[in-house]
């Protein structure tokens, strides 16, 4: 049996369909239903791996094994565009990726019939002085470790964690340092051999961690014809208007345009679990009627808009060019439309905002109240 790598893509397409209105928020698929493909690679005659032509943005496909004659598949989930197969036994297996999107009318399946020989199972003759392990980094806590042979183990610390296999994946869950060991013992080698890996995970590693690609999410809010806030579901993203970075390491971004024009806002972020990053992009039109003289307000109200950066750190939007703020009774010395606010200490507020002009000499206010809880200053 031939063991040299060989790889083979395999392209499903899919009947075509009407193009969409373009939306004011945009996300670009690289993958639609047209286009949809996995490739294989065959890491050894007992490994293999198959990946998906998915885009960040888009769904994973979910991945079945079929061990004939049942006809009965496993479902291995969806948390990835790829999928590694290590059958464990000789056999007629086949892998299927079942693609399902929005874009497509049904889903559309991908799948590879592989064929496992008795012969992959017996033990290789590798000797001591040929051992060797390839480490592969996807991300700062996403590693793999491929051995040369298909019948070695790996330990973390001290501690066996999987044997019998060639290749290792490891995805540690908090910042540490870590001590790997790849090693083999067989006819070659009876005393046995290893490999060690020295790892150091940081705390920023670990930004981020609970979303992945397909998860993330911006949420816009429109204070006034040119002020804007927009809310990412993480607590580390940034935000780039027309290609510029403008923040980066927060979870709100305030966006308020000075001048009539079209721009391009866009909302990124980048994790373990999305090492390529997504972004949400969105096209905002300012007209040059937005720009009116403040003494053009009138006495209608204001709208009020409250971002929890955190439990200590709060930012409030008003919808007018000004305003004063109040808290507990305390005139805050700012005429802005924008209040950060960050209590020293846990209990209830209230916070005011008001403006006046010629138009409204009685003023306009609006109340919030704020609860902060004892255990944010533990």
């Amino acid at each position: 049996m031939n063991f040299l790598k060989k790889t083979s893509l395999l392209m499903l397409m899919a009947a075509s369909f009407a193009a969409c209105e373009k939306e004011e928020e945009t996300t670009n698929h690289v993958t639609d239903c047209e286009e949809f493909g996995v490739e294989r690679t065959e890491n050894s005659c007992s490994s293999y791996t198959f990946t998906s032509n998915v885009s960040n943005v888009d769904p994973n496909p979910d991945w079945y094994v079929y061990t004939h004659p049942n006809p009965t598949p496993v479902h291995y989930g969806n948390d990835s565009k790829a999928f590694e197969f290590n059958p464990t036994n000789a056999g007629n297996y086949t892998v299927e990726a079942v693609y399902k999107s929005d874009w497509c009318d049904e889903p559309v399946t991908v799948g590879f019939d592989v064929d496992v020989d008795e012969e992959c199972f017996k033990d290789v003759d590798v000797d001591c002085e040929s051992f060797a392990v390839e480490k592969t980094e996807h991300s700062c806590n996403s590693f793999t470790f491929t051995a040369n042979t298909d019948h070695a183990y790996m330990k973390v610390d001290g501690q066996l964690v999987a044997h019998g296999q060639k290749g290792f994946d490891w995805d540690p869950k908090h910042a540490e340092v870590y001590t790997i060991e790849i090693g083999y013992e067989g006819e070659g080698c009876p005393n046995g051999t290893s490999k060690t890996f020295v790892i150091e995970l940081e705390e920023e590693c670990f930004d981020n961690i609970g979303t992945d690609c397909n998860e993330f999410g911006v949420e816009k809010t429109e204070h006034s014809c040119n002020s804007f806030t927009f809310t990412a579901n993480v607590d580390k993203a940034y935000m780039k208007v027309d290609g510029e970075l403008i923040a980066n390491g927060q979870k709100g971004f305030d966006f308020d345009p000075e001048h009539a024009g079209t721009y391009t806002v866009q909302v990124g972020f980048e994790s373990p679990h999305c090492p390529d990053g997504a972004f949400k992009e969105f096209v905002i039109d300012v007209d040059e009627e937005c720009f009116k003289d403040e003494d053009e307000v009138d006495c209608e109200g204001i709208d009020l808009h409250l971002v929890k950066n955190s439990c200590k750190n709060y930012t409030l939007s008003a919808s007018l060019e000004s305003a004063y703020w109040i808290v507990n009774g305390v005139n805050q010395g700012i005429d802005s439309n924008k209040f950060t606010f960050e209590p020293e200490t846990h209990g209830d507020y209230t916070i005011l905002v008001g403006y006046e002009n010629e138009n409204c000499p009685n003023d306009v206010t609006k109340e919030l109240k704020i609860e902060v809880d004892a255990p944010c200053f533990e």
